[in-house]
This record gives C-alpha cells, sequence and structure tokens, in this order.
C-alpha cells in the first residue's frame, strides 16, 4: 500500500480519524507529508516444477527503513486464511517451534468440489515454515530451539576457526549440543566441520568455507575463501 499517495496512514476511513490515539507517525523529519512507517518492502517468490517442490512457494522478503527516524522495535507477520475443506469450523493450526512452522488441517478432511460434477475430494496439510529471520540476538535465549543461541543474520564480527578441534571446542562450549544436532545433525556431518575452516557466523555451519581447487579435503596456500553472495546477489 502506497500511503504516501492515498493518506491512510493519517485517517482511517472507517472513523475518519486518526488510527493511534498517538497521531501519525511521521518517518521524515525534513518532509512532514510523508507519512507511516517509512518502510520500503522487497518481496521475491521462487517455485520449481520438480515433482518434489512443486507444491512448494519460497518467498524471500527483505525491508528497509527508508525514514530518518530509526525503528527501535518492529514486528512484521503474514495474514493467511486458511480456509481448508467444506467447513471452516474444523480448521486447526498448530506451530511447532522446533521446526519453525505453523501449520494447519481440516479435522474431517473433506473438501468441496470447485466445479459442478465434480466429486468432494481429501484434503492435506498446508505448512508455513521460517526459513530465515531475525530473532532476539542479544537476549542470551535459543529462540527457535535449535541449539543456537543469539543468532542474527547481521552480525559480522566473526570469528574464524581453520581445524576441527577448535570448531568441536566452540561448539561445545557455546551451542547446546542436543538440539543442535536434533535439528541439524551430528557436528561432525556439518559441512564446515568437514572443511575444516568455519566462519562462527555462519551458525548452523552448512557453508563450506574455501573452495577445494586440488580436491585434496585441505585448505591450501592460494586456494580462495568463499563468500555467501549468490549469483542473484542475495
Amino acid at each position: 500500500m502506497d500511503d504516501h499517495s492515498d493518506l491512510e496512514y493519517g485517517v482511517d476511513l472507517e472513523t475518519n480519524g486518526p488510527h493511534s490515539p498517538l497521531g501519525v507517525y511521521l518517518p521524515s523529519l525534513s518532509d512532514p507529508t510523508i507519512g507511516g512507517l517509512g518502510l520500503q518492502v522487497e518481496v521475491r517468490h521462487f517455485e520449481w516444477e520438480h515433482q518434489e517442490a512443486e507444491n512448494i512457494l519460497l518467498s524471500h522478503y527483505r525491508i528497509t527503513n527508508v525514514g530518518e527516524r530509526p525503528l527501535e522495535k518492529l514486528w512484521n507477520g503474514l495474514i493467511i486464511d486458511f480456509g481448508l475443506g467444506n467447513d471452516e469450523d474444523d480448521d486447526y493450526v498448530v506451530y511447532d517451534a522446533g521446526m519453525n512452522m505453523i501449520y494447519a488441517w481440516d479435522m474431517d478432511g473433506i473438501g468441496m468440489p470447485t466445479h459442478i460434477g465434480e466429486s468432494a475430494y481429501e484434503t492435506g496439510y498446508v505448512g508455513i515454515m521460517i526459513l530465515e529471520s531475525f530473532n532476539k540476538n542479544a537476549n542470551g535465549i535459543d529462540d527457535d530451539l535449535d541449539g543456537i543461541v543469539d543468532e542474527s543474520d547481521a552480525d559480522n564480527n566473526f570469528l574464524l576457526f581453520n581445524d576441527t578441534l577448535s570448531i568441536g571446542q566452540y561448539v561445545n562450549a557455546n551451542y547446546f549440543l542436543k538440539d543442535f544436532e536434533g535439528t541439524y545433525g551430528a557436528v561432525e556431518d556439518r559441512p564446515a566441520y568437514q572443511k575444516g575452516i568455519w566462519f562462527n557466523t555462519d551458525e548452523d555451519m552448512d557453508w563450506e568455507g574455501f573452495t577445494d581447487e586440488n580436491e585434496n579435503g585441505l585448505h591450501d596456500a592460494g586456494e580462495p575463501l568463499n563468500h555467501d553472495l549468490g549469483m542473484d546477489g542475495l
């Protein structure tokens, strides 16, 4: 919604008054005609034709504060009307903290046909999983129960470990190992551990830190360290 054009940030169309008792939030000190939070949202959706992934939609959101005021606290979410089956009164929704997933199903599992002459059908499950998100990265809590405390997508203060011994020592001292291995598998099987080079900001250890040009399994002089920037710039 382009609030700058239609001014809905300032006036509730139902009450003809402000949306908030605090009045209108102005994100720009230099331009009082701009209202709203001053956020820019970029969204990209990805889907695949492969039969094992044809029912999966991957969405990438990038939210940028383009206003002149800092936003100290901000929550964002998705509004979804599942509307499953014949009767929406028997829909169930469950949140699984360990999987970071919300999933829903219809209790009787009966779906109504959309065209005349078709018969009822069995419904399945629908789920939404948060793959990467900002947690409260300084609260000392494992927010998503994956064994990692204070995760951050924007922490550039990394430590570099160059051998499996130091990697294992750091993980044992800073992770809840049982929860981590229950989510991601054994530390010894993680790609970064097997390569023997790990940046600790790669918290789930799935990123190979160097290109093994001679395929000897070791980081030799001159072999480039990898970054995690994809070809599409993400």
